[in-house]
């Protein structure tokens, strides 16, 4: 694979960040489906210290970054799996 650790940690963040990101989308589904409030449920989540706060803000990451990040992953020859994976937290992206 043919990517550095300073390039693994700013593309982890990104992607990190997309995942939560996803998340929060999802649980805005429920929260809607539920009658349910996602600003109370993200204020509940961040309660505990594992988790940490919760931005229901949606550009909280930069979507042309994690792009890119997952551009290079291909092109670095990262194996399918955790690719895979990032591909699914991409909610940026039309099926």
């Amino acid at each position: 694979m043919t990517i550095t650790q300073d390039e693994l940690n700013e593309g982890g963040r990104t992607a990190f960040l997309a995942t939560k990101a996803t998340f929060l989308d999802a649980m805005a589904q429920l929260c809607d489906a539920a009658g349910a409030d996602l600003k109370a449920l993200s204020y509940a989540l961040s309660l505990d210290a594992r988790i940490g706060p919760m931005d229901i803000d949606h550009d909280a990451y930069d979507t042309a970054d994690y792009h890119a990040f997952m551009a290079q992953l291909e092109a670095g020859g990262i194996p399918a799996g955790p690719l895979d994976f990032f591909r699914l937290m991409d909610h940026t992206a039309t099926a």
